[in-house]
């Protein structure tokens, strides 16, 4: 299955990119985040896309302490790789992971989320959803048990 969302992810971004979106916002998570910035990364490569940005927004310097040592090698190889990088808060808090989020779509016209609207668990990809809804922001979904996508 993450076979079938890592093509639908760079289906959907490169529909985008042809619609003019160059600038893709990533928050460095592991899992979905990891593969959307990896795939931006492979696009620069290739010149049909050389003017596709990554960006990426960190809650906390410190955050990726708790990441196992793969994972923490790939996080530091995106953010070499990043055009531009913010961090939101100086010190680790609870809430810059919120306040990272909405950083996030705030500079976003459009949000890519594999996302299960009928999850039984509450995550901050649901934080991300529920702010950009109320923003009026649109919203791609891959669904991360089929990779459906909808709109």
């Amino acid at each position: 299955m993450c076979i079938k969302i890592k093509k639908a992810i760079t289906s959907e971004i490169k529909s985008l990119y042809s619609q003019g979106f160059r600038t893709f916002w990533v928050g460095c998570g592991m899992g979905v985040d990891t593969w959307a910035a990896e795939i931006v990364i492979e696009l620069k490569q290739q010149k049909e896309y050389k003017d596709i940005r990554l960006c990426a927004a960190v809650p906390f310097p410190s955050f990726q302490e708790k990441f196992d040592v793969r994972q923490q090698a790939r996080l530091q190889n995106i953010l070499r790789k990043c055009d531009e990088q913010i961090v939101i808060s100086d010190t680790e808090f609870p809430r810059a992971y919120r306040i990272r989020n909405e950083y996030i779509v705030r500079k976003s016209d459009c949000i890519l989320a594999v996302y299960n609207r009928n999850s039984k668990f509450y995550t901050d990809i649901d934080i991300v959803v529920d702010y950009a809804l109320k923003t009026k922001l649109p919203i791609i979904y891959i669904h991360p048990d089929t990779a459906a996508i909808s709109k």
